[in-house]
């Protein structure tokens, strides 16, 4: 699938479709994931073992450009190692902290992503996005907005 470097508005529609489905997915697996280690599972087993089926998924899902991707140059393919190895942690993480702390208050605390991705973007990747001032309002939103959990849950 290309990717165009300037999404149009089409485009962009489509991606907005993605990222909202994307947070659907994240938060019933999040969900599931506590029942998981709150009654069948350490959380590691759990992780490893969602990680595992996931792969297998998105390996069906891939396989028609995976003889494209794997004559990409050896830099592109370093970069998607990296990001399967955070991505991994992330997920490992995420369970141990299931395993300890109840998930109204984990939630809110790895839905930080953005905020990570945006201090990122702006070191790393600026020539490709934009970070505005209304980027970083937004950002700051949600800084607030977990402070008032966190905060909330320990009065």
């Amino acid at each position: 699938m290309s990717i165009p470097s300037k999404p149009d508005r089409r485009s962009n529609f489509i991606g907005i479709f993605f990222a909202l489905s994307a947070a659907i997915s994240y938060g019933i697996s999040q969900v599931v994931a506590k029942k998981i280690v709150t009654d069948y599972a350490e959380p590691q087993v759990a992780a490893v073992t969602g990680i595992f089926f996931g792969m297998i998924g998105m390996f069906i899902v891939g396989l028609k450009d995976l003889p494209k991707d794997l004559k990409s140059p050896r830099q592109a393919q370093m970069f998607i190692v990296i990001s399967g190895i955070f991505s991994s942690m992330g997920v490992l993480f995420l369970f141990l902290a299931l395993d300890r702390s109840p998930v109204v208050v984990v939630t809110p605390i790895a839905a930080t992503t953005p905020l990570i991705a945006i201090v990122l973007s702006i070191v790393f990747l600026r020539s490709l996005e934009k970070v505005t001032l209304r980027v970083i309002l937004g950002a700051a939103l949600v800084v607030i907005g977990i402070a008032l959990v966190v905060l909330g849950r320990s009065t």
